[in-house]
């Protein structure tokens, strides 16, 4: 049941935050820009979805800084990916960040399901 809802969870907040970066880069603001300013966005809105009804965590400070340790770690995997594929291969930005998506968002469910509201207790 836990992946099904981080699926639906997931799908709503990268479709939106998607949705967002591809406005913006419409609107003629750098890809890099607006990747940080989706991942602001997809942050806030994913924490309170998946603390709340995902992974039902109690211990909100201990995982609301691991969820944004993992999220920057995350954002600068896709930010370095995004980069190679936009400068080096010459793809489009929005392709690109379409085609990232996928294995960001089962590096983020793994790690989020794993440690950042993992129920095991921390050493």
């Amino acid at each position: 049941m836990k992946i099904t809802k981080f699926f639906v969870v997931g799908t709503l907040n990268t479709s939106l935050a998607y949705l967002f970066f591809i406005f913006l880069v419409k609107l003629g603001v750098n890809y890099k820009i607006a990747l940080l300013l989706d991942y602001i966005f997809g942050i806030i809105f994913g924490y309170c979805l998946n603390r709340y009804w995902t992974f039902y965590s109690n211990k909100h400070h201990r995982s609301f800084i691991k969820y944004i340790t993992l999220n920057v770690g995350i954002f600068f995997l896709n930010g370095i990916l995004l980069v190679f594929a936009v400068d080096y291969l010459f793809l489009d930005p929005i392709i690109s960040q379409f085609l990232i998506i996928g294995f960001i968002s089962l590096a983020s469910y793994l790690l989020q399901n794993h440690w950042v509201f993992s129920r095991k207790k921390s050493l």
